[in-house]
């Protein structure tokens, strides 16, 4: 049986959120592609597709110029620069991106890419869950200090469901 594939874009991923890969990697129904930042997330979708995307608001540049420039253009802050946001409007509605970030995805064919596939883990206020919803994002995990250690397994699972629930899929 095929796996589903996951991408996860998680900037803590290896350090302060390696308890919630466990349960991922036990269930042995899902493969999992971790990207520490936007630049590499990017890079990731270039080269292989996706059933599922996790993504977190809070996230660094990466290496690629334009995220650094439109990074350092939002105060250089994670928090304030969201660019996890940016990046599901960037794969979601391109047109609606900066123009700086639209070179980024030049050339690239993001048709695949719903909605539906994309979840949120992510610690935000309800202005960006509004803009989330906005896009159709309504997978929407907030971080806290007492989350189930399958809490990433869960997400991944209501993923799953949504996809199938999806007369565009």
């Amino acid at each position: 049986m095929k796996k589903f594939k996951v991408l996860w874009v998680e900037d803590g991923a290896f350090t302060d959120l390696a308890e919630y890969v466990g349960p991922l990697y036990i269930e042995g129904d899902y493969d999992l592609t971790v990207a520490l930042n936007v630049s590499d997330a990017i890079r990731q979708i270039k080269n292989q597709r996706f059933n599922g995307i996790i993504v977190d608001i809070r996230l660094p540049p990466g290496r690629h110029p334009a995220w650094r420039e439109f990074y350092m253009q939002r105060g250089e802050n994670k928090v304030s620069a969201k660019l996890g946001l940016e990046f599901i409007r960037l794969l979601l509605k391109p047109g609606s991106s900066s123009n700086l970030l639209k070179t980024i995805i030049n050339g690239m064919t993001l048709q695949w890419i719903r909605p539906s596939m994309i979840g949120v883990f992510s610690m935000e206020e309800g202005q960006t869950r509004q803009k989330l919803e906005e896009l159709g994002v309504k997978t929407i995990v907030e971080k806290s200090a007492k989350l189930a250690s399958n809490i990433l397994l869960d997400l991944v699972r209501e993923i799953e469901n949504k996809i199938k629930n999806d007369p565009n899929m």
